[in-house]
């Protein structure tokens, strides 16, 4: 549930004001991008929070006159906030914590990623591509993917209950998984993984809902073989954009 008067902040990741508000502060980030520590450094709290208010209230913001500081650390902020869970759902924790263990964790990491609800498969491509092109000018920003990792992995893959256990002992590993995911987005994010999760989403919305059906209440005394398809039920299983395309990809899911 979207918390009360959030209109970017602790939203959803569906909700729109939010996917403009991150998409005009990644243009304005992208003419900065060679900025020493980029992401690294945060802006004053108290700053940070004065706009976080002014945004949630709909008031207005010239993104242009904003430190590269201000503007990395609102995006940070926005991702930090979403409700009711982060991009990547807290169910998928422990499967991409298991995935960087192997050897071929980049297949384990594409599959998984497949499972994403659209919405947030769009939102976490719009963030990769923007870091992507900002690791690429690691040479003058001193931001390669390893370190951009180290300060976006727990804003994009945490556990629903957080202990210093969790904290500690999987940093690493969320460390590695962000790593790789913005060293490899031609390969996790490619242009026809994107189209296929479009086309998915396309059918999926075209499918008209099944009829309701009445419960059938069964006698006490019966039993459901076990080749029913009532005892047989799957789980359904819910890449790429330049850095300039994704604010067209964030409008294909309103």
């Amino acid at each position: 549930m979207m918390k009360r008067g959030a209109l970017v902040f602790g939203a959803t990741v569906e909700h729109k004001p939010g996917i403009d508000f991150l998409s005009t502060a990644i243009g304005a980030l992208e003419p900065l991008v060679t900025t020493v520590g980029i992401y690294r450094a945060s802006p004053p709290i108290t700053e940070l929070q004065k706009y976080i208010a002014k945004l949630n209230k709909g008031k207005k913001v010239h993104y242009p006159d904003l430190s590269v500081n201000m503007l990395s650390g609102l995006v940070k902020a926005y991702f930090r906030s979403l409700e009711p869970e982060p991009v990547i759902p807290f169910r998928l924790y422990e499967s991409f914590i298991a995935a960087v263990q192997e050897e071929h964790c980049e297949i384990l990491i594409s599959n998984l990623l497949d499972e994403l609800p659209y919405s947030n498969f769009i939102l976490l491509e719009t963030l990769m591509a923007h870091l992507y092109y900002v690791s690429s000018k690691s040479d003058a920003n001193k931001m390669p993917p390893e370190n951009l990792a180290i300060v976006w992995g727990q804003n994009l893959l945490k556990p629903k209950v957080e202990t210093p256990a969790t904290i500690l002992g999987d940093v690493m590993s969320v460390n590695t998984f962000a790593s790789h995911l913005i060293a490899s987005y031609p390969f996790f994010f490619s242009a026809n993984k994107l189209v296929e999760r479009r086309q998915a989403w396309e059918e999926q919305q075209a499918t008209p809902e099944p009829p309701h059906q009445k419960h059938v209440q069964l006698p006490k005394e019966a039993e459901l073989p076990t080749a029913s398809p009532l005892n047989n039920k799957k789980a359904p299983i819910g890449k790429s954009l330049s850095s300039r395309g994704y604010i067209k990809a964030l409008n294909l899911v309103i």
